[in-house]
């Protein structure tokens, strides 16, 4: 990597997903939504660093910049998605975007409180447990400068990982279940899950009424929140026609 890209701190676990992230990372950046379109266009704007967390191969880090921003954190806890996508960046890009491998939920052990212009992440809390997608709200809010743009996106209870599992769902929203997307020993398999995963590495889907409630608790004033549609993913991963497979989520720090 680059001189200047930043060291994992040695208290931080880094370890590889073993190809647990096949069919995200698959699909990965074939179609950017709007959420990510938005922020995309904010983080150009702003003077702040910008931090991609959970960013993967990569895909969201290139469009912030190609869109010209200034200077990027891009964080993953898999030490082979940074190294393997550092590779592909250009001398003036890696003065722009430095690599920091760890856990998106310790950096506030590396970066200063209340110094982000923007904290981008995609496809990251749906893989946390309740309480962990708790204090990461609590965390993005802390890293962010007052003005801080916040952008969210998470599967819902829509995609494929819940396709046997919606009437269990419902009725746990009927209960009032405060995670009714929490993935249980309980929750049907999908149809091919053999190619989604190994094993169920998710942890709890998430609705755009619980990314909101949970950036409010945090403190955020939420812009807007959402169901995603994702084309560029397989059909079998959707639950027949219905739009949002993912929920998205918009939220700055007052």
């Amino acid at each position: 990597m680059a001189e200047n890209s930043i060291p994992a701190n040695s208290d931080l676990p880094v370890k590889p997903l073993d190809g647990q992230n096949d069919i995200g990372w698959a699909y990965a950046g074939a179609e950017t939504d709007d959420y990510i379109t938005d922020f995309v266009k904010f983080a150009a704007t702003t003077s702040g660093p910008v931090a991609d967390l959970g960013c993967g191969p990569g895909h969201n880090v290139k469009l912030l910049l190609n869109a010209g921003t200034k200077s990027i954190i891009a964080n993953d806890i898999n030490e082979d998605h940074l190294k393997k996508f550092y590779k592909t960046l250009s001398e003036e890009e890696t003065e722009r975007a430095v690599a920091l491998r760890g856990s998106a939920l310790t950096l506030n052990k590396i970066i200063k409180t209340g110094t982000l212009g923007g904290i981008l992440a995609a496809n990251l809390v749906h893989f946390l447990h309740p309480s962990e997608v708790r204090n990461a709200f609590r965390l993005f809010y802390e890293l962010l400068a007052p003005g801080g743009k916040l952008c969210v996106i998470a599967f819902s209870t829509r995609c494929g990982v819940a396709v046997g599992s919606q009437d269990l769902i419902r009725q746990r929203r009927k209960d009032g279940a405060e995670w009714p997307g929490l993935v249980t020993a309980d929750f049907q398999e999908p149809t091919k899950r053999d190619e989604a995963s190994s094993e169920m590495v998710y942890k709890v889907l998430l609705n755009p009424e619980e990314l909101r409630r949970e950036a409010e608790a945090a403190g955020f004033h939420v812009e807007k929140a959402g169901f995603v549609p994702r084309p560029d993913y397989p059909a079998w991963f959707s639950i027949g026609t219905q739009p949002g497979m993912s929920s998205g989520l918009t939220a700055v720090k007052p």
